[in-house]
């Protein structure tokens, strides 16, 4: 299609529905990640459960680890506490 057909074609438009966007739209960012085979399998098992593209289920990962972080606030522990919940955890269960 050259220029003056461009024209013509939006000059037989109907814009009488259009509505004006007056709120500029957000960037989008890409980011090119090199994954290991294992990982890459992962994503793209993981995204055909859900019926996503990979690139969508990375975003949605990407923005639960950021609420995760969001929600995380430091607890102060006695480390003989600590000690005792990491030697209980890593026990076998008793028999």
């Amino acid at each position: 299609m050259n220029r003056d057909e461009a024209l013509q074609s939006m000059a037989d438009t109907d814009w009488s529905g259009a509505e004006v966007e007056r709120e500029p739209r957000r960037m989008a960012f890409v980011y090119t990640v090199r994954l290991p085979d294992e990982l890459a399998r992962w994503v793209e098992g993981k995204a055909s459960e859900k019926d996503l593209r990979p690139s969508t289920l990375i975003r949605e990962l990407l923005e639960a680890a950021r609420r995760v972080e969001a929600e995380d606030e430091p607890v102060v522990v006695r480390r003989s506490d600590l000690v005792r919940a990491i030697d209980a955890a890593v026990r076998p269960a008793a028999a």
